[in-house]
């Protein structure tokens, strides 16, 4: 059953998507949730986690607020995917001064986060596929839980998302990998507030609302914690107005929420 939802995402959601579904429309029920709740991570991606300062910031902002243990180290490329990093060099321990190569292991989970086309292109698709299962075996093998993050198309091919999201899950099924829903709650924030923009004007990169609901969504998943009502309002002197940042904290945790089931 779980299977056959998938392949119906991988072909059938861009139609939704244009009818005006919402991103809960087209989450197969229950999808696995992330195993461990984490200390420690590594963010592995390329610009569109390191604009407005670093997605790992406003994850710190909020994980502090929380008062949840959390550090992160975040290695980005700017316009690479997946494929061109080395996520096992990332984590050998072998250098006495690197403060995460003291502990066992370096870090509980190992975030991917890939081009926005990269499950879809049909240039970077196989390349795709393949640098996440080499990356999740390198993961694993240093102890780690790897972790896809689900991406948000571009602000002009939005319906597109419906057949990112399929192929995101379709990868990540095919290597035990739990997928955080950033790309469904862009969605889900762009129906309801349209006026909120989460897109930089070349149509990819997020704004500093964008980078807020890319961090929410993750804390809210790692972490199982809602942050609904939460004081943090970004980062990199771009603060969020209060009105704009809870529409964002309740929308990750909505969609997080009925993504996983909870």
């Amino acid at each position: 059953m779980r299977s056959t939802l998938i392949a119906l995402a991988v072909t059938g959601l861009t139609g939704l998507y244009a009818a005006g579904a919402t991103s809960a429309d087209v989450i197969p029920p229950a999808a696995r949730a992330i195993g461990v709740t984490p200390q420690t991570g590594l963010i592995v991606g390329n610009s569109h986690s390191y604009y407005n300062c670093g997605v790992n910031n406003y994850i710190a902002q909020l994980t502090r607020e929380a008062g949840v243990p959390w550090k992160a180290r975040m290695i980005t490329i700017g316009g690479v995917g997946l494929d061109q990093h080395n996520v096992r060099e990332y984590l050998k321990n072998d250098k006495p001064l690197d403060r995460f190569a003291r502990r066992t292991p370096m870090f509980d989970v190992v975030l991917l986060q890939a081009q926005s086309v990269g499950a879809i292109s049909p240039k970077r698709r196989e390349a795709f596929a393949q640098a996440v299962a080499k990356h999740a075996r390198a993961a694993r093998s240093a102890g780690a839980e790897p972790v896809l993050i689900g991406m948000w198309p571009r602000s002009h091919r939005m319906d597109k998302l419906g057949v990112l999201h399929g192929s995101t899950m379709a990868v990540a099924k095919a290597n035990d990998m739990a997928v955080i829903p950033v790309g469904l709650a862009f969605a889900k924030s762009l129906k309801e507030r349209p006026d909120l923009k989460l897109h930089m004007s070349d149509r990819r990169h997020p704004t500093a609302e964008g980078s807020y609901l890319y961090a929410a969504t993750t804390f809210a998943a790692l972490f199982k914690r809602n942050p609904e009502g939460m004081k943090a309002r970004g980062w990199c002197e771009k603060p969020l107005d209060d009105a704009d940042a809870l529409h964002l904290q309740r929308v990750a945790w909505e969609t997080v929420k009925t993504f996983y089931g909870w």
